[in-house]
């Protein structure tokens, strides 16, 4: 057999957007892959923290998560690399300047630390973690955009052929990780942008794409 390892995003390539839920058969192809020897892994944006549940739901032990950030291989958080902390500051100054509430994630939990109740006197409550961030708004997200980094570290732990990767996803911030030198497959249900780099288009995630 020529062993495969296979990366799939979350939200809209295994789950139905409507239901947060994984699709039944991406849950199948999961586990066939599984039984054939293939290494089946997440990539995805989400914290480590919130990325686990899904993972051990769904019966995968590996993942890279924070955006690239953070690598888990045998159930095992072995990387959790932190935004730079000089960047990160002069990000926040100058919302702070501009009069932005801000919030700070300081560790691999839902935790976060404000200085005043500005954030939520601008937009509410924060929708975290029950909502991605990326699709309110009302909120700038500053977060590693690195799944193509994420996935090269991993293959280096495992000792995997890059040519034998095969990557699942569908928005934007799954461009970053198509990469000519291995599969790249965009879900029917995926934007225009992903579609025209990907190696293949397959059909939408709920109409059986996985």
């Amino acid at each position: 057999m020529n062993k495969k390892y296979f990366f799939f995003d979350i939200d809209g390539t295994l789950t139905d957007k409507s239901t947060g839920k994984i699709v039944p058969s991406a849950q199948l192809a999961l586990n066939e892959l599984q039984k054939k020897g293939h290494f089946v892994a997440i990539a995805t944006g989400r914290a480590h923290y919130k990325a686990r549940k899904f993972m051990e739901s769904v019966g995968l032990h590996d993942m890279v998560c924070c955006g690239g950030g953070g690598l888990v291989i045998n159930d095992e958080l072995i990387q959790n690399i932190p935004l730079d902390l000089e960047k990160s500051k002069a990000i926040a100054n100058q919302a702070l300047s501009l009069g932005y509430g801000v919030l700070f994630a300081l560790d691999d939990s839902i935790k976060v630390y404000t200085k005043d109740h500005t954030f939520q006197n601008q937009v509410g409550d924060r929708k975290e973690p029950t909502e991605n961030m990326r699709f309110v708004p009302n909120y700038l997200m500053f977060q590693y955009d690195a799944k193509h980094q994420g996935i090269l570290d991993m293959m280096q732990h495992i000792g995997g052929d890059l040519k034998d990767v095969v990557v699942f996803g569908d928005d934007t911030n799954d461009k970053v990780m198509f990469d000519p030198q291995w599969t790249s497959v965009a879900m029917g249900n995926a934007c225009q942008e992903l579609k025209n780099i990907a190696t293949l288009v397959t059909d939408a995630n709920v109409d059986d794409g996985i």
